[in-house]
């Protein structure tokens, strides 16, 4: 047989081998592969749902433990005052709150309920269903669960009442719940892209299970626990058809026949090996340099190289690529940590003024009907601390201030050292009292607290103003502003004794905030009379 023919032979085997390779593939790992992704996809979906509504239970705890914790809260429990239900439980407060209903308890004894139209229907079913001794053991310490009331689902969560710092005794215990409805099927529905059911079903709950009734469709299954019922749970069912196993079985056989013609016409391109011997290598040279230049990359360089002139090139040129990804990464990470240094105190921790106007400037996430809250805080009398203890006991002391504004404020709040002994704290809040529990909270906090291994007492003084975000974008320009208003309001702070917290409320006006908010103590003494500025009740 001559060469010609054995070539032809060899080929034609090859092609055979290629086809019956794709059709293995095909159904031995591609089919199996596209149907595991499909069920792990499915499971997310659920696990999906499942956090939303874990998410929405944890939402409704934070509401509850806030209100738990509100000083008017206790003090109504004690002398149930009925101004409080007048100013904080008005008309429309659930639905302000996406709440449909509110329950107060004293000694276990229901003192006020307060639903929503929807569930007027199960008022004394949900008295008597929340004081189930199964239920309220589970949400006795502030848990949250779904409970069902006369077969409707509630999400539920309780906080027992205590003071604002989470002190004792409690008072009783707070329920906050919000009705499992079509508006949480529709936010599910939005989140995971398919038909969403919820039901309750006589069976036990943590079971999950995936199934493909037809080609075309999918539903997965899964069951929520319901707090005191064993036997019973929440039924979520996701419904959906399988764009995604037709088309990539329809994608795969396109590909499959790709591969199938790709490998015929690598097949004949042997034909050609002389013809591409040189220059294969150096388009690969070339694009592996590209690569390096755009991307830093050698996973590009051909890891063992040819051991010729070519393959001794690529290796020069692999061992440079190397050399230079090393400098920039060197560079690139000393560049970092100049720009994190110039950015942060290097005693507390805390950003410095550069790092405050970079982040301020650059902020765009304050919220239109929200106040913000800008506190100038000096510990007082620091020098004598450094005098009677020395310099490291006063740095000490810094840094454990800082620690205790940043345990006092959140995560999300700006906090910085402006120098020395002063910090400032800027914070978005709900509300002007929201803003005065957060000060007098720093100021009693710092007043208690014994500092560097107890050895220091210490005061601080508060200057702070209270301005309503009406207009967020008017912000960047009025920074300097805010500033030195609660610059002054701290002035005023320390002119007072030391030890309290001084601050003004700022009612919005047409005009920019740069042009209402006073700059001088002339200025300010005239905002007060004009009633652009009024003091905060602290």
């Amino acid at each position: 047989m001559k060469i010609r023919s054995r070539l032809i032979t060899s080929l034609s085997v090859l092609v055979f081998i290629l086809g019956l390779g794709i059709g293995a593939i095909e159904y031995w790992v591609v089919i199996p592969k596209v149907q595991s992704l499909e069920t792990d996809g499915l499971k997310a979906d659920l696990r999906h749902v499942d956090e939303a509504i874990k998410r929405e239970l944890e939402h409704i705890s934070e509401l509850a433990t806030d209100w738990g914790r509100w000083d008017e809260t206790y003090t109504f429990v004690q002398d149930l005052n009925p101004d409080y239900l007048k100013s904080s439980l008005a008309e429309g407060t659930l639905s302000e709150l996406s709440m449909d209903f509110l329950l107060l308890t004293r000694n276990q004894q229901a003192i006020s309920l307060h639903t929503s139209d929807r569930i007027n229907t199960i008022r004394e079913a949900l008295t008597e269903r929340l004081h189930h001794a199964s239920i309220r053991a589970h949400l006795a310490d502030g848990g949250s669960g779904l409970v069902t009331v006369k077969d409707q689902v509630l999400m539920v969560s309780a906080s027992p009442i205590l003071q604002t710092d989470g002190t004792g005794p409690s008072m009783g215990m707070l329920f906050f719940g919000r009705l499992v409805d079509n508006s949480l099927l529709q936010t599910l529905e939005k989140i995971v892209s398919l038909e969403v059911s919820l039901t309750l079903d006589n069976r036990k709950p943590g079971t999950v299970k995936i199934t493909f009734p037809s080609d075309s469709q999918s539903l997965s299954q899964a069951w929520l626990p319901l707090i005191g019922e064993e036997n019973r749970s929440l039924h979520i069912q996701l419904q959906g058809d399988r764009p995604f196993f037709d088309q990539t079985l329809t994608s795969t056989y396109y590909l499959m026949g790709i591969i199938f013609v790709l490998g015929i016409i690598g097949t004949f391109a042997s034909y050609f090996l002389l013809q591409h011997y040189l220059i294969s290598p150096i388009l690969k040279l070339q694009r592996a340099v590209h690569h390096f230049s755009r991307h830093h990359s050698l996973t590009a360089f051909d890891p063992e190289p040819r051991q010729d002139e070519l393959g001794n090139l690529t290796e020069a040129f692999k061992e440079m690529a190397r050399r230079l990804s090393a400098d920039r990464e060197m560079i690139l990470n000393e560049r970092e940590q100049l720009r994190h240094e110039s950015l942060t105190d290097p005693l507390t921790g805390l950003g410095n003024r550069r790092y405050l106007i970079q982040n301020l400037e650059k902020h765009s996430h304050w919220a239109n009907g929200h106040f913000l809250l800008v506190m100038n805080i000096d510990i007082d009398h620091f020098k004598q601390i450094n005098d009677c203890h020395g310099h490291d006991a006063g740095d000490q002391v810094l840094r454990e201030f800082a620690q205790l504004l940043k345990h006092c404020c959140r995560d999300q709040d700006f906090l910085i050292r402006a120098g020395g002994e002063e910090f400032i704290a800027i914070c978005e809040v709900a509300s002007e009292e929201d803003a005065s529990i957060i000060a007098e909270r720093i100021r009693t906090q710092a007043e208690q607290k014994r500092f560097v291994e107890g050895l220091i007492t210490l005061t601080c003084s508060i200057g702070l103003l209270i301005t309503p975000m009406n207009s967020p974008r008017q912000l960047n320009k009025s920074w300097n502003n805010l500033f030195k208003v609660a610059d002054m309001a701290l002035y005023r702070a320390k002119d007072e004794g030391r030890n309290r917290c001084v601050g003004w409320r700022h009612y919005y006006q047409a005009q920019g905030l740069e042009e209402q908010l006073p700059m001088t103590p002339e200025e300010l003494e005239q905002a007060l009379e004009q009633h652009i500025l009024a003091p905060v009740g602290l």
